[in-house]
């Protein structure tokens, strides 16, 4: 078997046993234990998880608590269902030290603790094992004589510009990514209704080149319901040129105010965001590289004795 085919089985191997953990995983989510309920979730909409390869639903929802804040719900492993569409689904609340409140339906209901837990554990390891094992042995070598460590020194050299920028490009596109089609699109799987806190009034908008100028950032004069004016910088197109000087609904969520019924988020934009930061990664191997290339310059005998009884 060629080296290429030893590496594609490899990288398969590690692809699928990953898939397979995050399956396990996503699909036995923590579920209700019954608990009080202290908020509702209305406006609830579902969808099949094709992650799940449509096993199960994946639901958004607005819930109110009883202080009358809101906040946007997700669940992908039917913990809501189109059952519950149109009806008011009282929800219990979990919070952990410092981190946002999560909620869950306050029902009883099946979850395989620890069991999926135990059973992701197990396929990632699974995973990295077999990839461990099916990538070929033979990649890495001390050559003795030391006209072919300098020939192998200025290869890697020479590659290091070259793998450092794609690693840092990938990055970027996560990034531009994420920004453009995840946080810009908060609301998930259909235009979810929030209740409307403010009218916001774009005074001036300008191109976002965070994002290489897609989107528009716009300061905008937020008129809450109760209080105060404010201003406000709004990025990811909330508001465009075209809504200066046009009231629009806003709502307030986490100390900050956006404009209400944005579009929904693209489910796919997520998988290429955590494909991208996979490939980020390869930025460590030029700086490994870089790292083998000083090694291999060093011309001391016993520091080279040992690097090729290391390596080789």
């Amino acid at each position: 078997m060629t080296k290429y085919r030893k590496r594609r089985n490899a990288v398969a191997c590690l692809v699928l046993g990953l898939y397979l953990a995050a399956f396990v995983g996503a699909f036995w989510a923590d579920r209700g234990d019954g608990g009080p309920a202290v908020a509702t979730a209305e406006e609830i909409q579902c969808s099949r998880n094709w992650f799940l390869l449509g096993t199960r639903w994946s639901c958004s929802a607005v819930v109110t608590d009883t202080d009358g804040k809101q906040y946007r719900y997700t669940n992908d492993s039917s913990v809501l269902t189109p059952a519950d569409i149109g009806t008011k689904v009282p929800m219990e609340k979990f919070t952990y030290k410092k981190s946002p409140p999560t909620f869950s339906p306050a029902r009883a209901s099946f979850s395989p603790m620890p069991w999926h837990v135990i059973g992701m554990f197990a396929l990632i390891i699974l995973a990295f094992t077999g990839a461990f094992a099916l990538w070929p042995r033979d990649r890495f070598g001390w050559p003795a004589d030391p006209a072919k460590r300098r020939a192998e020194a200025q290869r890697l050299r020479a590659q290091w510009p070259w793998n450092t920028a794609i690693g840092v490009l990938a990055l970027y596109g996560a990034y531009f990514v994420h920004g453009v089609f995840v946080v810009a699109h908060i609301d998930d799987d259909g235009i979810v209704a929030l209740r409307t806190q403010g009218t916001g009034v774009a005074q001036s908008c300008g191109r976002d080149w965070r994002y290489l100028g897609v989107v528009w950032r716009c300061t905008v004069e937020v008129a809450p319901q109760t209080g105060t004016k404010v201003t406000q910088t709004m990025s990811q197109s909330q508001f465009t040129p075209d809504d200066i000087g046009k009231p629009a609904p806003v709502t307030l969520f986490s100390g900050d105010w956006e404009a209400v019924d944005q579009p929904y988020e693209s489910r796919f934009a997520k998988v290429v965001v955590v494909l991208l930061v996979l490939m980020g990664t390869v930025i460590a191997k030029p700086l490994s590289n870089l790292q083998m290339a000083r090694r291999l310059e060093n011309t001391n005998p016993a520091r080279d004795a040992l690097n090729r009884n290391f390596l080789s």
